[in-house]
């Protein structure tokens, strides 16, 4: 039941069922004699108002009405109110009802922040009434919801939170995101990922429930850097230390790449970062790619002295030269996006001259990449572009489908999952939508995008 509480619930649950109330915690969590109280605990757990009670003797039981906001505790008075009243205790919606001198109920003062109610009377009666009272709550939930802030004002304080190390607090407001009905699951895993990466949890990263679908599905590329560098850390960096570099290559090959490869290690995206470039360099003397090793040579230039001599300990491991290049830029981005690599393939496409073909590449070479330099690049393509040329290239499904997507999660990640975000990159996205809708392309999707992007903009 506590597997998936955040710390601070956990340490007030043992405090409130602790030395000061003779219902024990572990009674409540085994169904033991206390196992109605569940369902009260429940409610905490999801943040959402809820009422515990406290015995003190045989004939003694205090009851905690338990909220995280003042337009929750009044609601939770007025329920009070209307099902237990002063008929069968001494509620009268007071709030100034806490003992400073009671170890328990300082640390009900700590965790609720003031937002509670105590009260006792007839318990026989009280609980049923609050049995009663719950039983309304779960025909009409919003009565115990959360009320909503702004999403861009959440995001805003999820992001500051990771950058001063709260992350106690940062878990608060990744609760708070999942109430968000525009965030898909994955979206907030999204967001899971970049919080437990910042604070260095690579194990914990390894070990989400559901890392298997996360390793194959479309990812912000901000998510795919922190699994790098998770399984780097975890699996890798030892060898490193110990000067390996032929242990680690057969350990990516033997291990890293069969059990996380998935699309991970597909394209880097011009990431620059050393763990990445490391595990990139592996896979290609892995499967000896020599023009990939030598391009991932070329961007460690700007590494640390330590980080360039072991790429190059890693490049090493493979002989040879890499194959004499087509003189044509545009039929090397073909040949290259043909194989998959696309890293390859845009740092082509993007010299060569403009055309219909030329945007077609880079169109899926920025699907692929998810990086923003590579989706600037093909917007600027599509504009250069005739009308004709336009309507041309947008006449297929696939196309029309993959600037949908492109778009999509381009302005979802510019909202969600990027840090260093800037309103003039959304615009970028969000100006192309009505020269996509004349041609065809359906962006009613986009709307609700739109609107949390000006909200994000107007609360920062």
């Amino acid at each position: 039941m506590l597997t998936d509480a955040k710390p601070e619930q956990v340490d007030f649950l043992q405090k409130f069922f602790g030395s000061g109330n003779q219902i024990l915690l572990d009674d409540v969590l085994n169904s033991s004699g206390a196992g109605h109280i569940r369902p009260w605990v429940q409610l905490l757990l999801k943040g959402v108002p809820t009422v515990l009670p406290r015995r003190m003797d045989r004939q003694t039981m205090l009851w905690y009405g338990i909220c995280f906001t003042q337009r929750q505790l009044k609601k939770l008075g007025d329920d009070l109110m209307a099902f237990v009243g002063p008929t069968y205790a001494n509620f009268k919606g007071s709030r100034d009802c806490l003992d400073p001198k009671d170890p328990l109920d300082q640390a009900v003062q700590q965790f609720t922040r003031g937002a509670v109610y105590k009260f006792t009377g007839d318990t026989g009666e009280i609980w049923k009434k609050l049995e009663m009272m719950r039983g309304v709550w779960e025909q009409c939930p919003t009565l115990v919801t959360r009320e909503k802030r702004p999403l861009g004002r959440v995001l805003r304080d999820f992001y500051v939170t990771l950058r001063t190390g709260s992350r106690v607090q940062a878990e608060g407001y990744l609760e708070e995101l999942r109430n968000y009905h525009t965030l898909e699951i994955f979206n907030v895993t999204f967001l899971k990922v970049q919080m437990l990466a910042e604070f260095r949890e690579w194990h914990e990263i390894l070990s989400l429930h559901n890392l298997p679908e996360l390793l194959q599905i479309r990812r912000p590329l901000a998510v795919t850097k922190s699994l790098i560098y998770a399984i780097y850390h975890k699996d890798l960096a030892v060898f490193e230390q110990r000067g390996l570099p032929q242990e680690a290559l057969e350990h990516f090959r033997g291990h890293v790449h069969p059990s996380y490869g998935g699309n991970l290690f597909n394209v880097h995206s011009g990431m620059r970062d050393a763990e990445v470039l490391k595990c990139f360099m592996m896979k290609a003397v892995s499967e000896e790619r020599p023009e990939q090793r030598d391009e991932i040579l070329t961007l460690a230039e700007v590494l640390p002295p330590a980080d360039k001599r072991y790429l190059k300990s890693l490049a090493q491991l493979l002989s040879g030269q890499a194959e004499t290049v087509l003189s044509d830029p545009l039929l090397r981005a073909e040949t290259a996006s043909e194989q998959g690599d696309f890293d390859l393939a845009f740092s082509c496409a993007r010299q060569a001259q403009s055309s219909k073909r030329r945007c077609q590449i880079l169109l899926r070479c920025a699907y692929e990449l998810q990086s923003l330099d590579s989706e600037k690049e093909v917007i600027k393509a599509f504009y250069v572009l005739s009308p004709e040329e336009q309507k041309q290239l947008l006449s297929t499904r696939l196309v029309r489908t993959l600037w949908e997507d492109l778009i999509y999660s381009r302005m979802l990640d510019l909202l969600v999952n990027n840090k260093q975000y800037e309103e003039e990159d959304f615009s970028i996205f969000q100006d192309l939508l009505p020269t996509l809708e004349t041609l065809g392309v359906n962006i009613s999707r986009f709307e609700e995008l739109r609107h949390y992007g000006l909200e994000r903009w107007k609360d920062t």
